[in-house]
């Protein structure tokens, strides 16, 4: 009965310990993975400009609509490439 036992042992191990690699390579695959930062970016001026005149193709903007949007849109980026830059001291306080 004991010689039984230990091949039944034998045979049961090899699959126990690839479930268990396997478990220990996907919680720490999707470790790396949850951490990963996400970046979004603005869109730029070319894809605003893009989504107007199509809005305005569409007909979903009357061409006084979009003369005026496309005059603010302008502006904004204008505005946003003029303004300085603020960076945080690296001064530490005392």
């Amino acid at each position: 009965m004991d010689r039984a036992l230990h091949h039944a042992f034998l045979r049961r191990l090899p699959r126990e310990v690839l479930v268990c690699a396997a478990c220990a390579v996907v919680l720490s695959a999707s470790g790396c993975v949850a951490n990963q930062p996400v970046i979004s970016r603005p869109p730029t001026l070319g894809s605003e400009l893009i989504s107007l005149d199509a809005a305005r193709d569409c007909g979903l903007l009357t061409h006084a609509e979009y003369t005026e949007r496309r005059a603010e849109t302008i502006a904004l980026w204008i505005a946003i490439a003029t303004t300085p830059v603020q960076t945080r001291s690296t001064e530490v306080a005392k």
